[in-house]
């Protein structure tokens, strides 16, 4: 008991916290993660990294805030939002492999390759590609709540 009572006193302030961030530090955190996933490939590349590829990464990032920018402010804030965008990149590939999380923009691809289909296929597939999400929504779902497929 003394546990669950914990972590929803560390959920609460959790949500206490977030309620006091600005929006405009998670927009720009977000549109650095867009940015840096056109850059670099996306969840196809991201997810070929180790967690101790990800810890270098982002040491590397947080060493560019401390060695070029001490002074510049703006320049400091920019290189933190990087870290910020890294790490988060690093926390979503770790969660795609733990919990079989479906790579939806692999998904996408296939459904984008099915638009030179006639009509009545394009809707075969594009059915296909629904039935297809929520099965493995449906599967995440079990194995998160320890049921076994």
């Amino acid at each position: 008991m003394s546990n669950q009572l914990d972590r929803l006193q560390v959920e609460l302030a959790a949500l206490a916290l977030a309620a006091q961030l600005d929006g405009e530090i998670l927009r720009d955190v977000f549109v650095e993660r867009v940015r840096q996933d056109a850059k670099h490939g996306g969840t196809v590349h991201d997810d070929t990294h180790t967690m101790a590829d990800w810890l270098n990464i982002v040491n590397r990032q947080a060493s560019r805030v401390h060695n070029g920018v001490m002074g510049d402010e703006a320049e400091m804030r920019e290189r933190l939002v990087k870290v910020a965008a890294v790490a988060l990149a690093g926390l979503a590939s770790y969660a795609r492999k733990e919990t079989k999380v479906p790579d939806f923009h692999a998904m996408l691809r296939r459904l984008k390759e099915a638009e030179a289909l006639s009509p009545s296929a394009r809707r075969l597939n594009e059915a296909d590609f629904a039935l297809g999400v929520l099965e493995e929504l449906l599967s995440n779902r079990r194995r998160r709540r320890g049921h076994v497929n």
